[in-house]
């Protein structure tokens, strides 16, 4: 559960982000397009479902989704949908929220290390 001064200091960063000047926010605007650009695949756990470990539960959060699993979902959505990119998810079995599992996972090496055409 976040604490209040973890709460109070994501509502700052949000706000200082709102007041970015003109030429911040326009490099923030292609720096968005290119990451669009970019192929990109999500890789989320398939049992990524419980609320551990820094598990952020404020009423915005949750409303992003219940899970980090959902969130990673709803998120890879919206920028397909909005931004108009075409980025994939991978959901890796029997994974949760652990990097060892995920990241050694042979059926995602080939997606971390591609062959070269």
């Amino acid at each position: 559960m976040p604490t209040k001064a973890t709460t109070v200091g994501r509502q700052r960063l949000t706000l200082a982000a709102r007041r970015l000047p003109p030429a911040r926010s326009s490099s923030w605007v292609s720096s968005s397009a290119r990451a669009v650009a970019r192929p990109t695949t999500f890789l989320l756990g398939q049992v990524d479902t419980l609320p551990l470990g820094g598990f952020d539960s404020s009423c915005p959060a949750m409303a992003q989704g219940a899970t980090r699993r959902a969130r990673g979902e709803a998120y890879v959505k919206y920028i397909n949908e909005k931004l108009g990119a075409k980025h994939a998810i991978q959901i890796v079995s029997e994974c949760g929220h652990n990097d060892r599992c995920v990241y050694t996972t042979d059926a995602v090496l080939p997606v971390i290390f591609p062959k070269a055409p």
